[in-house]
């Protein structure tokens, strides 16, 4: 959980991420967020540096908060909140570091193969994003920092199966990036247009059932 840096990192605006390198794992476990429960010792084999930190990168990029209920959980098909968790991914995904050194300086591997990204369901679980929105937005962040992703699904084969279709379908018709964030936008604007016209009938429905008492 990394839970530790909490001491010496401030918190974190939407256009910034932490990286922490060097980070060593000591605990088995089981189960995710309230199930979360220690199941005994690890011993990290991960390869050492030159400075004997461990040859590992976390990535910590918050994801917005949506919760259980469909109302609030709805809030992010809104295209600010698309906007925000994409540029919270870019920021993420944009970072340059190497195998081949320790330095953490942009300007020093403009020329080198980024590392791929390892990632998943961004967001969704207990913070109640949607699966199918959050990997596209992750997507769209990785192409445009250039970055390769390997996505993990926690064993969901049917979600896996959809996003290995829906990536096969980008390439084959050549849709961009920018092309497929017009797309999603498109959806957000309808999505408002629909929320509307929702708290216009509730509206109108609350109004009837006032003047009925």
């Amino acid at each position: 959980e990394c839970l530790v840096s909490l001491l010496f990192c401030a918190k974190m605006e939407d256009k910034e991420t932490i990286l922490i390198t060097g980070s060593e794992r000591f605990s088995n476990y089981t189960g995710y967020a309230s199930s979360f429960d220690y199941s005994g010792p690890h011993y990290d084999k991960a390869p050492l540096d030159d400075h004997d930190r461990r040859k590992t990168t976390i990535i910590a990029m918050d994801a917005i908060y949506f919760g259980k209920s469909r109302p609030r959980r709805m809030e992010q098909c809104e295209i600010h909140n698309i906007n925000r968790e994409l540029n919270k991914s870019f920021c993420g995904f944009s970072y340059s570091i190497t195998q081949r050194s320790n330095k953490l300086t942009t300007e020093d591997f403009e020329d080198e193969e980024p590392l791929p990204v390892a990632t998943g369901n961004w967001g969704c679980g207990n913070f109640g994003g949607f699966i199918e929105l959050k990997s596209i937005i992750q997507l769209i962040a990785a192409s445009y920092a250039k970055r390769d992703i390997n996505y993990f699904t926690f064993n969901d084969l049917s979600f896996s199966k959809k996003l290995t279709l829906f990536y096969k379908f980008l390439t084959q018709k050549n849709i961009s990036v920018g092309q497929l964030y017009e797309a999603i936008c498109s959806f957000s604007k309808h999505f408002e247009e629909l929320e509307e016209k929702f708290n216009e009938l509730k509206s109108i429905y609350h109004k009837k059932k006032k003047k009925l008492k």
